[in-house]
This record gives C-alpha cells, structure tokens and sequence, in this order.
C-alpha cells in the first residue's frame, strides 16, 4: 500500500534542470505554500531537502547562510561587533 498519492499531470509533476525532487511524497514548492513559509524559511527547506541528489555539502552550506540571514532579519543583535 502506497503512502502517497501519484502526483497528477501538471507543474508539480514536472521538473525542469534535474530529477533532485522527483521522487518526493511533496515538492518543497507545495510544502511551502501550503504553509505559507516566507522566502528564507522555503530556500532552508529546499536545500536541505535536496543536498544529498544535488550539491552535497554546498546545499547545506546555502542552507546554513538562509539561516543566517533569517536571524539577522527577524531577531537582530543590538551590538553587532
């Protein structure tokens, strides 16, 4: 018994520029609307994600900065020596 649904005809079923999400029970893309994940939240949730069928270490180093950037946005340091 399968745990998901196939995905029906359309954008989410496709891919373009690899295979890295296809096999996936959710796109980051749907989980992410879906959940209404600003654009730092959602590139955290891409990259990690992706890292071990795409650029390895460099997504989770992408991942890692995303996050470095969400905290200098949402909770900023009064002494930033």
């Amino acid at each position: 018994m399968s745990k998901t649904s196939p995905i029906p005809p359309g954008p989410l079923a496709d891919q373009v520029g690899g295979k890295h999400y296809k096999g996936l029970a959710i796109q980051p893309a749907e989980y992410c609307q879906r959940n209404r994940l600003p654009y730092c939240e959602s590139s955290v949730i891409r990259y990690v994600t992706r890292h071990r069928e795409k650029n390895g270490r460099q997504d989770i180093e992408k991942a890692i900065h995303c996050l470095k950037i969400l905290l200098e946005i949402e909770y900023p340091t009064e002494d930033r020596s």
